[in-house]
């Protein structure tokens, strides 16, 4: 019997800037885009902002590029890549979020909300 492991996550907050569309030469399409979460540690009282680089692959991409904006609240929810760049200091890891479902938690718009369904991917 084989197993996998598991690789799926959820994690909610805002849009940093506005999502970059990009179209490749075999007709497929990414949004990429940087979300902005606030980490609250209790003891301390410290809040932290972390970011997180997250992509949509397909005809999703296309439809979350035309509905949401920066600074809009949302729940993505996906699985981790990562690659290795080259650095100077030789290669480090570059971890992203491929979604492959999204929630709109403020400001969403019919074709925004019409955009959940569509990011369900296989």
């Amino acid at each position: 019997m084989h197993s996998q492991d598991l690789n799926q996550l959820t994690i909610s907050g805002r849009l940093l800037s506005e999502p970059q569309l990009q179209q490749f030469n075999d007709g497929d399409r990414a949004c990429t885009f940087v979300l902005t979460h606030s980490t609250d540690h209790h003891q301390t009282g410290h809040w932290e902002i972390q970011y997180y680089n997250v992509a949509i692959w397909g005809p999703a991409a296309q439809t979350f590029y035309d509905t949401i904006k920066r600074g809009q609240h949302i729940v993505v929810t996906g699985r981790l890549d990562s690659i290795y760049e080259q650095t100077l200091t030789g290669y480090q890891p570059i971890v992203s979020i491929i979604a492959n479902r999204i929630l709109t938690l403020d400001g969403a718009s019919e074709q925004a909300s019409s955009t959940v369904e569509q990011l369900r991917l296989a």
